[in-house]
């Protein structure tokens, strides 16, 4: 849906202010997240991950310990854009959500939807969809990562690569493969159900777990 322009304006924000709400807002907890969290508890770790959901803040980790890469649908922007400004979507959605048709799931009026406060102009929930994407917020974030990386024990340094495919590979696959091989004692793990498979030549510092996450990760957590 990010990039088709096709629906009429009032379609549009239905589905995604619909979207948003259930996926940013609604309830948040995740067995795996919390499996997770559960084996990272007392470890010095960082979060890098491509969903913007906010899950992994959402369900106890340091939220200064995340960066989100590709942005949150709990802010929206200007698609110009006309500056670096983000702006808080949870008040817009508390205020067109009722406006909604529940018969065609379509905002009653194209006029309501969301304009840019500085300019007027059209706004998006500010996620990585296009060139207009404003990424300066999750520059910082990576920035920290990038601090922090130094620092951490790399001896004992485990890259856990979950989930990522060749849909954004730049994203968290290539730089999780590209960390463990710069740091000689790092090790990386991955779990994907699909696209398990390693392309850095690691040897035995390397491990591909074909599964799907909830269920590795609640063996990882049985008592043996």
């Amino acid at each position: 849906m990010i990039g088709y322009s096709e629906l009429p304006v009032e379609a549009f924000w239905g589905y995604w202010l619909t979207h948003v709400e259930q996926v940013r807002f609604g309830d948040g907890r995740r067995r795996v997240y919390e499996l997770l969290r559960e084996l990272v508890t007392d470890k010095d770790c960082f979060t890098l991950t491509s969903n913007v959901d906010a899950l992994f803040a959402r369900n106890g980790f340091d939220p200064e310990r995340i960066c989100s890469i590709q942005g949150d649908f709990a802010f929206l922007q200007c698609l110009t854009p006309c500056s670096d400004a983000l702006w808080p979507s949870r008040p817009v959605l508390d205020a067109l959500l009722p406006t909604i048709d529940p018969a065609t799931q379509s905002l009653r009026d194209a006029q309501l939807a969301p304009a840019c406060p500085r300019y007027g102009g059209a706004m998006f929930f500010n996620v990585r969809g296009g060139n207009w994407f404003v990424e300066a917020p999750w520059r910082r974030q990576f920035a920290a990562l990038r601090e922090w990386l130094p620092s951490a024990p790399n001896e004992r340094l485990l890259v856990l690569d979950i989930g990522s495919g060749f849909n954004t590979p730049g994203v968290v696959r290539w730089p999780m493969e590209r960390t463990a091989a710069a740091i000689p004692t790092a090790r990386l793990a991955r779990i994907s159900r699909m696209e398990a498979e390693i392309q850095v030549r690691l040897g035995e510092r390397a491990l591909s777990i074909a599964g799907g996450a909830l269920e590795i990760l609640e063996l990882a957590s049985t008592p043996t």
